[in-house]
């Protein structure tokens, strides 16, 4: 009997990580759609989505930690925005080469009609959970990728 009940939990888990991956991908194509919307690459996107979010000055090195993006990708991107005068790239004080990343007022108008719609979604999206819900499914999510983690430096 334990062996048929094994069976029948790891197809439950096998369904459950399934529907998890669908949800993950259906997330990720919420926010892809949104990039696609305005003529926006991932990484754009997500270089302007941290500029209307973030209020600290952000470098491009920090959007690299932030968004697991490589740093060619960025530098790309970043370039591509600041032709199309939506970023200014700073030199930050007291550092060799390190540079800010800036919104310029044409990019501050391009945000709001592009990122702040779907920042104000994600914000109704999320306070539909109450704080502990928010905090539980936080720190669900924050397990499963570190576990996630630890699993693969085995391998």
């Amino acid at each position: 009997m334990g062996g048929r009940r094994w069976r029948i939990m790891a197809d439950q888990m096998k369904d459950q990580l399934n529907q998890l991956n669908r949800m993950y991908k259906e997330m990720d194509d919420i926010y892809r759609r949104q990039a696609a919307r305005f003529d926006l690459s991932d990484a754009a996107f997500w270089v302007l989505y941290t500029l209307c979010r973030e209020e600290a000055e952000i470098s491009q090195n920090e959007l690299c930690t932030m968004w697991f993006f490589p740093k060619q990708t960025v530098n790309s991107a970043i370039n591509v925005l600041v032709k199309k005068e939506y970023v200014t790239l700073q030199q930050i004080p007291g550092t060799r080469n390190r540079k800010a990343v800036k919104l310029t007022d044409n990019g501050q108008k391009f945000c709001e009609q592009s990122i702040q719609p779907l920042i104000r979604a994600e914000d109704d999206s999320f306070i539909q959970m109450d704080a502990q819900e928010r905090k539980i499914f936080l720190q669900l999510f924050r397990k499963q990728i570190d576990s996630m983690k630890k699993s693969l430096q085995s391998v």
